[in-house]
Parts: structure tokens; sequence; C-alpha cells
């Protein structure tokens, strides 16, 4: 991703405009940032954004994309500049040679929707909830799930007890492991069974 050239001037309270005053993002010609500047600096007072890394990888996302459109000819409208079907188009046509691509449309997907109101932006899909763990079991249930697991009526119902409490309790596997376990995934080894699954 392109650095810009000059330095970014700590916010103390001051307007984005102020702080981009000095810098001038690398590769943009001297003649185009006045026109950009405007235009990424409100866009970055919407944002509330603090002075730190992720603002400045912002602010270099932003003047590129708004150097892009300018180019295209878009009116700078941040409905129109940050219209997911336009950083679509950046992406593939303005970014094509950039290693960079994946990391622009990242950024700009993530405040495309911050900054505007009427541009289609699909809503976030809410994360997928992970899967509860659950709490290991107390040595007095192990004692009790061992007790149940001799007393089962036949040989062959004490071994397959047995085998579900050493991979259950023993290897941490749960329901949908065990019943894919086969006799060539254990081995024993001195005492010690090992499941290679």
């Amino acid at each position: 991703m392109d650095k810009g050239t000059g330095a970014l001037r700590p916010s103390c309270g001051s307007s984005w405009q102020v702080r981009l005053a000095d810098y001038r993002p690398q590769g943009m010609a001297a003649e185009r940032w006045p026109v950009v500047l405007p235009f990424v600096a409100g866009c970055m007072e919407r944002l509330d954004a603090d002075d730190g890394p992720g603002a400045r990888r912002v602010v270099r996302v932003l003047a590129r994309l708004t150097a892009w459109a300018v180019g295209e000819g878009l009116p700078l409208d941040v409905e129109v500049v940050l219209d997911p079907d336009t950083v679509e188009r950046f992406v593939a046509v303005g970014l094509a040679d950039d290693r960079s691509r994946a990391t622009y449309r990242s950024v700009l997907r993530r405040v495309g929707p911050r900054l505007t109101s009427r541009a289609p932006w699909e809503a976030r899909i809410p994360a997928v909830a992970r899967r509860q763990v659950a709490r290991p079991y107390s040595e007095e249930e192990i004692q009790g799930l061992k007790d149940d697991a001799w007393a089962q009526p036949t040989s062959g119902r004490v071994r397959a007890a047995r085998a579900l409490l050493a991979l259950g309790a023993g290897a941490g596997l749960d329901g949908r492991w065990v019943a894919k376990v086969t006799a060539a995934d254990v081995i024993d080894r001195s005492r010690t069974v090992c499941w290679f699954g």
C-alpha cells in the first residue's frame, strides 16, 4: 500500500483538514491533492477517527479512491464515491495491478456503510457464534461414569462404555467425533492410548 509524503499533524483537537495540510499521498500528482483533500478530510471528520495507523490507512485508501473517482469524472459526493459498485469498479480497474487490492476493498467496505446513508451496502452478516465448549467433568462425575461403565450387563457393553469414556473424558472427543473413531485410529502405547484421527 502506498505511503504518503509529509506528515500528518498531531490532532490536538484540530480538524482533519488541518492535520492533512502537509500530507500528500505518495504517487498522487501535486495538483490533484488539493481537489481530493476536502473530500477525504470531510470523510475523516464524519468517521470521527482517532489519529493512529488505522486512520492513516483510511486516509490513504480514501485519497486513492477519491483521486480515481475524480479521474473518472465522478462527482465528489460520498453517496457516489462510496457506492458499493463504485468501490468494486475501483478495486477491479483502478487497482488492477496493485497487490493491496484486498486491503483497499476491506477498508472501503468497512467505512462505506458508516459514511453513506443511501448507498446500497448490504447489511453485515452477523458472526456465527462459536460452539460452546462444555466444562470438564468433575472427579465425582468421572467416577460415576466409570461406575456406570463397569455396571453394564454384558462384556461388550462394558468395553463400549469404557471406550466411550476414554474418548470423551480422556481424549476430549464429543459425539461428532466419537462415532467416527475406528480401531485403526487408536494405538496402545505402554498404558497410554493414542488417537490418530
